[in-house]
Formats: structure tokens, sequence, C-alpha cells
């Protein structure tokens, strides 16, 4: 796959208003460091989706997909760097998701930020998560509406549990049907949408999970 220059080469599936768990995933951190972020105002406040917006969801708090690449250098560097360099930095983020001219090697001393880099990155992983979630399907006649990877019969949470103690080749030698990108597929998905609570056996208690209308599975995996 070639590199995704800007967020018009992204699935529409992610450009939508994302969850702080979908937001920690295309960062790689832990959602109470995005959480903190936002009570910092570290994040622009215009990033943040106003919840008198989300209705009945009004108590979630969601981000723009445009917060990805603010989060993204704030988590890794951003937290290392003076607040003037910072500011650059998120200045120049802003004109390049706006299609801008923009400055994309900010300097201050000894310091280097590569801000197309920062974009490319988070622009990629956002992509990933894209593919993971497309992966997935919720289907209240399989499993009990357990997420599973598509076309098998295998729990995403499972793997992504398994994934926590065990190397992915011990993985893939157990389940032969499984493929890198799958195993894959499920880490991210479980990172992005972490269970809610206890099991339950419903699908409520998983985050952001949506319910297929049209569910593909090989029915030799039945």
């Amino acid at each position: 796959m070639g590199a995704i220059a800007s967020f018009n080469d992204l699935p529409r599936s992610i450009l939508r208003p994302l969850s702080v768990g979908e937001v920690a995933a295309v960062a790689g951190i832990e959602q109470k460091r995005v959480h903190r972020m936002i009570d910092d105002q570290v994040i622009p406040r215009a990033m943040v989706v106003p919840s008198k917006r989300l209705g009945s969801e009004r108590k979630r708090r969601l981000l723009k997909p445009q917060a990805c690449p603010f989060v993204s250098f704030f988590a890794s560097t951003g937290e290392y760097v003076s607040a003037k360099m910072r500011r650059r930095v998120f200045a120049e983020l802003g004109r390049l998701l706006k299609g801008e001219p923009a400055s994309v090697l900010i300097e201050e001393g000894v310091l280097k930020v590569d801000v197309s880099k920062v974009m490319r990155e988070t622009l990629k992983r956002m992509h990933a998560l894209a593919k993971a979630e497309a992966a997935v399907v919720v289907d209240p006649d399989l499993r009990g509406g357990m997420p599973l990877l598509r076309g098998t019969r295998l729990g995403v949470y499972e793997i992504a549990s398994m994934a926590k103690v065990e190397s992915d080749e011990r993985i893939l030698e157990a389940f032969p049907s499984l493929s890198q990108a799958a195993l894959a597929n499920a880490k991210l998905y479980a990172m992005a949408r972490p269970l809610l609570g206890r099991p339950s056996g419903s699908t409520e208690r998983y985050a952001g999970a949506r319910v297929a209308k049209i569910v593909e599975v090989d029915p030799r995996t039945l």
C-alpha cells in the first residue's frame, strides 16, 4: 500500500466522530492519557465534539478524526518540547489538515519535529483501524453477538486476550486458519473498543459494537 497523504485518502468509515478508545488506539496509548489531554485542553477545543450534539450518547466523549495527529504527536513527542514549539507544530498540523502549505520540519535548537511524518504515521494507523473494524462482524445469531473475525467463529477479544500472554507465532500455530493480518486486526480492534465491565452475554458490553445486517461466513467454519 502506498503512503497515505491526506484525510481524503482514508476510508469514509473512519471519517466520523471517534471514541476516546479509538483515538487512543491510533496513538498507541492508554485511554486515560487521551482523557487527560482533553481535561488539560491540550487537544484543540475545536477537535472535541460538543456533548450537546450527541443526543442519547451525550455522556460519551468523542473527538473529531482530525484530533488524531495532535494526540499522536503529543503522546510521542509533545510532552518533551517547549510550549512554543508545541504550538508551532500544532499550527502546521492544522495547515496540513486544511490542505494549506505548511512547514513540514520544525526546529528549535537541537530538536527537530518532522510534521509530515507525524501526519503520515497517524493516517497509516487510522487506515489500519478502519480496516480492523471492517474485519469484525457482530451478529446476535453468532455466538451470542460476540464480535467475531469476519468469516470465522473466532472471538476478537478471545484472540486479543490470548495475544497478551502468547506470541503471535504460538497463536497462529494454534489457529491455522488465522492469518497474521487477522490477528493484527483483532488486537487493534480490542484496543480501540475495550470490553465494558464483566461479560453479560449481551452485545451491549462491547464499546461501539454495531450489529451487522449482512454476515459473510464460510459455512465450513460453522
